[in-house]
């Protein structure tokens, strides 16, 4: 284990306290579940956003209704950067 400071909020020290003395648990212990707990959900949501996009990705390359729509937008686009670097 490797040491690391952290400066609380008055009441989140009393709390942690309180937690600790009511559990008996030590309050580091309850600091690492808590950075534990940070972890896990970060790595879930980062995880639900990939695998969103990578199912998102594509699903409108068969569509033959909007392949003129897409076209014309992109020309557009397009014409409005010429106009831009001119």
């Amino acid at each position: 284990m490797q040491k690391a400071q952290v400066f609380l909020r008055d009441d989140q020290k009393e709390q942690l306290k309180a937690i600790a003395t009511r559990t008996g648990t030590k309050q580091s212990e309850l600091i690492r579940r808590g950075v534990d707990m940070v972890i896990e959900v970060t790595l879930k949501e980062q995880a639900d956003w990939k695998n969103a996009w990578k199912q998102a990705s594509g699903i409108w390359k068969n569509r033959e209704d909007i392949k003129s729509t897409i076209a014309d937008n992109r020309a557009q686009l397009n014409a409005r950067f010429d106009s831009l670097q001119r």
